[in-house]
């Protein structure tokens, strides 16, 4: 009984394998052409040698070594980054999956998720009312700042009137002078772009820190692996998930998320 028990369970552990085997396409010196933002820190930027860094590197950077496979990670204002996959020129990038992207992409399972929340000045005349927002729909009574290439706002803020800024950072210091009345962002990294802006932008230092959130999680931001369908990786998405569910079980992610957290506290 226990021969034939070990036996199953080796014949399930063969036959996996093989489907791992089977399901990949692409030849092993093949590399896999990540773009990304330079100036989504802290979870994707260029540091001061212009390499790349952050939360999300860590993770696919792990999660691609266990799958063997070799890519190739460039940054770029966000925009043209997704320009570059637009027309073939890359394979993947983390974002959001929105509808709009998910017309020309495949999506892996988040691999993190972020609360994002309503940033704003706290000498805004608007303060006691951007205090009491509860809801997406709630935000077209204020004028807000975003960035180029952000989707999700493109699809989701359709009724807000929003000043689109070159980058995440330049958003940031317009919201610091009263440009707009909000921006949506995420904890960490707002809070990570108004440490380094006050150390180069000394005449906006004091405005910067004024910068605050209110309390109220408007949603949860899932990240995943977005690949090209046209591109000769677009199959690997599965093994891709079974390797993010891996890392969540034997604790590389929490190891990852953690020593991110730290190196990142607010």
């Amino acid at each position: 009984m226990l021969i034939n028990g070990r036996f199953r369970l080796y014949s399930i552990f063969i036959i996996g394998l093989l489907l791992f085997s089977f399901s990949f396409n692409v030849k092993s010196d093949e590399t896999f052409f990540w773009v990304d933002d330079n100036s989504f820190a802290p979870y994707i930027y260029s540091n001061e040698k212009s390499q790349p860094q952050g939360l999300f590197h860590e993770i696919v950077n792990e999660a691609f070594l266990r799958l063997g496979i070799n890519y190739k990670l460039n940054l770029y204002p966000w925009a043209r980054a997704q320009q570059m996959l637009k027309v073939g020129k890359a394979d993947g990038m983390v974002t959001i999956a929105t509808s709009e992207r998910l017309k020309s992409f495949v999506a892996s399972n988040a691999i993190f998720t972020e609360s994002l929340k309503v940033f704003y000045v706290k000498d805004n005349v608007n303060k006691e009312k951007i205090k009491n927002i509860s809801s997406l729909s709630e935000l077209d009574k204020f004028s807000m700042v975003s960035y180029l290439g952000n989707g999700w706002a493109k699809e989701n803020l359709q009724h807000v009137n929003v000043t689109w800024a070159p980058s995440y950072s330049n958003a940031i210091q317009m919201l610091a002078v009263n440009r707009a009345d909000i921006f949506l962002g995420l904890k960490h990294s707002v809070l990570f772009n108004i440490n380094k802006l006050t150390q180069s932008s000394l005449k906006i230092k004091s405005r910067l820190n004024k910068i605050i959130s209110t309390n109220l999680v408007l949603t949860k931001m899932p990240y995943s692996l977005l690949i090209r369908k046209g591109s000769k990786f677009a199959n690997i998405i599965p093994q891709f998930n079974n390797v993010i569910t891996e890392m969540k079980y034997d604790g590389t992610m929490d190891k990852i998320v953690e020593g991110f957290l730290e190196k990142n506290q607010v």
